[in-house]
């Protein structure tokens, strides 16, 4: 094998599946090793004008408001959301809503393509119907934002496509 880092097989098929318009939330759900990151990773590569806030879940996540604190700080890492950190009103905001997507909604509204992209989203625990319901909700109030989200498990937002249109009408 020549040197040089992997090649990534062309997925355009998959790639024409991202590029749509909708739906605005799509769910890349596989066991591991199967190439979800490596897929958004190289789908993110061909977008232009797209404000791209990439979080890769390190840890375990047991609460709703470390998921979003992990979301403003990829935001604030490319000067979205109030800057290169996120404000601490913000943060204060978003741990004490009961509608935390609201907030986060507010700080989108200035970007006309804003992209979420979550990997390793199977690591928000406990939170998970909770952070799901966001998500959900930040689709619906921000209509000019899409969200991809990788993961290893099946349920949840990565559920059959009738579980999830008797949660949200999509």
């Amino acid at each position: 094998m020549a040197g040089g880092g992997p090649v990534l097989l062309p997925r355009a098929r998959l790639h024409d599946i991202l590029d749509r318009t909708e739906p605005r939330l799509t769910v890349l759900a596989a066991p591991s090793g199967f190439g979800k990151t490596s897929l958004a990773r190289a789908w993110v590569e061909t977008l232009d004008g797209t404000d791209v806030v990439w979080v890769t879940l390190e840890n375990d996540l047991e609460s709703r408001s470390a998921f979003w604190h992990t979301v403003l700080a990829g935001a604030g890492r490319l000067g979205m959301m109030g800057g290169p950190a996120p404000a601490p009103v913000l943060l204060t905001e978003v741990e004490s809503s009961p509608d935390p997507a609201a907030v986060i909604a507010r700080g989108l509204a200035g970007s006309t393509r804003p992209l979420l992209v979550v990997d390793a989203y199977e690591k928000v625990r406990a939170a998970a119907a909770q952070v799901d319901a966001d998500l959900l909700q930040l689709v619906r109030l921000v209509p000019q934002l899409r969200v991809v989200v990788t993961t290893r498990t099946s349920g949840g937002l990565a559920a059959p496509p009738g579980a999830c249109a008797a949660r949200c009408g999509c």
